[in-house]
């Protein structure tokens, strides 16, 4: 009987846990993410945007994904730091969007990074 109210107790704790664990693990990822964003080399990903725009001339688009500007070797890999393996999209200088950079998170919303330097997370 004893070991019954024990185990009950600890699942009660794990159920009222989770969710505060869980929050706590999603603040911390998005702040990993904000100071992978501010660690970007803005000077070599505005060249990489640049050159992109003027070499590629995308005719459709007024975004690049980071992973795209590494494929055509206008960036490094190293470069991305924990971006590397997100989905993260850059606005081409020519672009009238405010947002600079704009990564998806797994909970749907986006982390952006305006063009005068704000960092906020959006809704879907």
């Amino acid at each position: 009987m004893k070991t019954i109210v024990v185990l009950m107790s600890l699942a009660a704790g794990f159920l009222w846990a989770k969710p505060n664990l869980v929050k706590y693990y999603t603040q911390l990822e998005e702040k990993k993410l904000v100071a992978a964003i501010c660690n970007l080399p803005r000077e070599s990903l505005l060249a990489a945007t640049e050159a992109y725009a003027n070499e590629q001339k995308p005719k459709h688009s007024e975004t690049v994904t980071l992973i795209e500007l590494v494929s055509a070797g206008y960036l490094r890999i190293d470069d991305l730091g924990l971006l590397k393996n997100q989905d993260v999209v850059v606005s081409l200088p020519a672009s009238p969007q405010t947002v600079l950079i704009r990564v998806r998170l797994p909970s749907g919303h986006d982390l952006v990074e305006f063009k005068d330097g704000s960092i906020m997370k959006l809704p879907n």
